[in-house]
């Protein structure tokens, strides 16, 4: 049987309960852990940047539910991230 999209029940997003507040972004902050791929991953974006390629992070709701927010913007900010691509629950948590 084919999914039925007319039996879908389609809320405004003002009207969705979340579960999930503001208390869950984390402060930037330097961390002197990290897996060792990272600077294997750090090291391409800042080749590619220097190059004059873009650096496109793609990523899903979840990666915004676990509180990282504030290090994707500062990423973008500081011109390492030149697009981001998310799925459809980017809009995770906002009101």
């Amino acid at each position: 049987m084919m999914f039925d999209r007319k039996r879908l029940l389609l809320l405004p997003l003002h009207n969705r309960i979340h579960d999930l507040d503001i208390s869950v972004i984390k402060p930037l902050q330097k961390n002197s852990f990290f897996h060792p791929s990272f600077k294997t991953i750090a090291d391409n974006i800042k080749n590619a940047r220097k190059a004059g390629k873009s650096v496109i992070m793609m990523l899903g709701g979840h990666v915004i539910r676990s509180g990282v927010q504030r290090y994707i913007i500062d990423m973008m900010e500081k011109g390492h991230i030149t697009c981001l691509a998310m799925n459809g629950e980017r809009d995770v948590g906002k009101d």
